[in-house]
């Protein structure tokens, strides 16, 4: 495959398309369950939802976004702010600022974001959209890709 064709192929996929197609259609109340997120910023400072947060967050890295000053940086246009209140249903002007984001996201209890994740898996797994992919028609496998969790510039310890 040359340049071209992949310019073409790359052209042709609208991930946000099929995100939001995979959003509705398998977790309809994931901006509801998001904005039921414990929201520990001073009330009268909000501006954002916490959907709104975190489906920045989420865009961001499915688009390979390694940095938030890089999501903010990229996602914000026009396209991407109709298409965020296309799928969350709401009239957002702008996205949430970098700084914003990582402060929510400090402070955010894991455990609810877990949850979260939880409802989404089972949403999955009870569809069986997975099904077809079973090991031995049996088991589910779990894929984990820990690229760039951490790094060092120097070797850590004598297991690296």
């Amino acid at each position: 495959m040359n340049r071209r064709e992949k310019r073409k192929i790359k052209k042709e996929i609208n991930i946000f398309v099929d995100v939001v197609r995979i959003i509705k259609q398998y977790f309809p109340k994931l901006t509801q369950k998001l904005n039921e997120l414990t929201d520990t910023r001073h009330q009268s400072y909000v501006e954002y939802q916490m959907s709104v947060i975190t489906v920045t967050r989420l865009l961001g890295l499915l688009c390979g976004m390694k940095s938030m000053r890089e999501t903010t940086e990229k996602l914000n246009t026009e396209e991407t702010i109709k298409n965020i209140n296309a799928l969350l249903g709401i009239d957002l002007e702008e996205i949430p600022h970098y700084d914003t984001i990582n402060n929510i996201f400090e402070k955010l209890n894991i455990n609810e974001l877990r949850k979260k994740q939880k409802y989404m898996v089972n949403r999955l797994i009870r569809s069986k959209m997975f099904d077809k992919y079973r090991f031995k028609e049996k088991y589910f496998q779990v894929v984990v890709d820990g690229t760039y969790m951490m790094t060092f510039k120097k070797r850590h310890c004598k297991h690296c």
